[in-house]
């Protein structure tokens, strides 16, 4: 239908189109897009409002806790409205004096703001979305006081109404002030903000929505002042980090403001007070994998091996053991650095013996790695042997171990037929690619009298529905390998 639909509008056939947006709705009536398509049409393309507001109202019948059409509703009626006034005043014509003026005034929008509110009276943040698309239009002051005195009523007990009011007057205030007017802008938002603190002291959660809130008016009013004046972006900062450890103290601190804090503050080049507060909150988020990471990041390079090594295991300790596979690599990529090589063998042993098996593979990847590259094919060896004892290995650790015995210039073939035959004692029922890699390197070592026995015990192997495919591509394999010969 939407493709049917983008071919009607690129051939240029709105008589068609109509038709149809009339057909696919009377099949799909819950597709909400498809009524705001629609509508958008008749009233932009076929320019009938009266045809728009009637698709519409049909699709609020169809859904009528459907957000998007009653605020789309909301948007095309303050549009025609904004329309007819720019028309009125390039004619010169005085608004209050039509027969129209009621609409003029907004009537309309308001008819469908209070409906919408009726349709759902208990969720503020859709309430307050109709202011959201007010002030994207002129001279709506007045529909935007009745928005604010509906919050109000219903909603004065609730972090939202509270930083809609703090906001308020930065909505339809002047573009350009001076730096004493902002600042003095900013004081009264801050005496808003707190007098809602007061007001919410008895509702903990309205209250950790308006500090949510508060933090986010602190974030952006930084970023205004990192555009214009490099002394007050200072004393906004300063007075973010302030608030920073006061909403700590009092609980009100989210893991998420955290990290956009902190980040904001690494990006200022203040690396000593980011640590500050990375230290300040480790305490009230020792399970939050991300704080970890940034505190392991910052303070790591500047803290001796030992500390390193207490942080890392203080992070593993205290994560969930799921996602702690980033701290040990973290941990052992830092030894490495530092060319701790005891100290990096210890870490990659402890992790595998003690650490939780969603880590086991990826370090037992990066162990295998690190040996061959250190110490090479015999120590590798060693290590491959060593563990056994965590049977059943990965799939990728027996073909890493392989890999790397194949790149010698001398492969020891019967340790690679080994490693394969390990491999598909584990995998062979569901892993073909297996299979044809063990003929493969059989062929090119010249072991062609294995070929038929490896090919039957795989087709005893494989699970029945992988048998069809495995044939088949063995036999391309086949003959690919028969050309080669020739």
């Amino acid at each position: 239908w939407l493709q049917y639909i983008k071919f009607c509008q690129n051939m240029n056939q709105p008589n068609m189109l109509s038709k149809v947006f009339g057909r696919v709705l009377s099949i799909h009536p819950k597709q909400v897009g498809l009524w705001i398509m629609a509508s958008k049409f008749e009233f932009e393309t076929q320019k009938d409002v009266s045809g728009a507001r009637s698709i519409l109202q049909q699709g609020i019948r169809s859904n009528p806790n459907s957000p998007k059409l009653w605020l789309e509703y909301f948007r095309m009626e303050l549009l025609y409205v904004d329309k007819l006034i720019k028309r009125r005043e390039m004619l010169g014509l005085d608004i209050e004096e039509e027969p129209s003026g009621e609409v003029m005034q907004y009537k309309l929008p308001i008819i469908v703001f209070e409906h919408a509110v009726k349709s759902q009276p208990n969720d503020v943040e859709f309430r307050l979305k109709f202011l959201d698309i007010s002030i994207l239009f002129e001279k709506t002051e007045n529909l935007e006081l009745h928005i604010y005195k509906s919050v109000e009523k219903d909603f004065s007990d609730t972090g939202y109404y509270w930083d809609a009011l703090a906001n308020k007057i930065w909505r339809r205030g002047p573009t350009q002030l001076s730096i004493s007017d902002i600042k003095h802008l900013e004081t009264q938002s801050e005496d808003v903000y707190r007098q809602g603190m007061d007001k919410l002291q008895l509702n903990s959660f309205q209250l950790s929505i308006l500090w949510s809130k508060y933090l986010d008016w602190h974030l952006l009013r930084l970023e205004q002042w990192e555009k214009c004046n490099n002394i007050e972006f200072q004393n906004s900062l300063d007075r973010l980090k302030a608030i920073f450890i006061e909403a700590c103290d009092a609980g009100f601190l989210s893991e998420h403001h955290s990290l956009l804090i902190i980040n904001k503050i690494i990006k200022c080049g203040l690396i000593n007070d980011a640590l500050s507060l990375l230290t300040i909150i480790s305490k009230h988020f020792s399970k939050s994998l991300s704080i970890w990471k940034l505190r392991l990041q910052l303070e790591g390079p500047l803290s001796s091996t030992e500390t390193v090594q207490t942080m890392c295991r203080n992070a593993i300790l205290n994560i969930d053991p799921k996602f702690s596979t980033e701290i040990w690599l973290h941990w052992i990529n830092t030894l490495i650095l530092r060319s701790e090589y005891i100290l990096v063998e210890q870490v990659f042993k402890e992790c595998i013996e003690t650490g939780h098996e969603s880590c086991r593979d990826t370090v037992i990847l990066q162990y295998l790695e690190w040996t061959y590259m250190k110490n090479g094919i015999n120590k590798l060896r060693q290590v491959y042997k060593s563990l056994q004892i965590f049977k059943p290995l990965s799939c990728s650790i027996y073909m890493k171990y392989i890999g790397f015995e194949k790149i010698q210039n001398n492969p020891v073939m019967p340790k690679i037929w080994l490693a394969f035959n390990e491999a598909l004692s584990v995998y062979g029922h569901c892993n073909i690619d297996l299979w044809l890699d063990y003929i493969t390197i059989k062929i090119h070592s010249g072991c062609l009298c294995d070929v038929g026995s490896i090919y039957w015990r795989a087709i005893k192997s494989v699970d029945s529905h992988l048998v069809a495919e495995f044939t088949q591509r063995y036999a391309l394999l086949d003959t690919i390998n028969t050309l080669d010969l020739d």
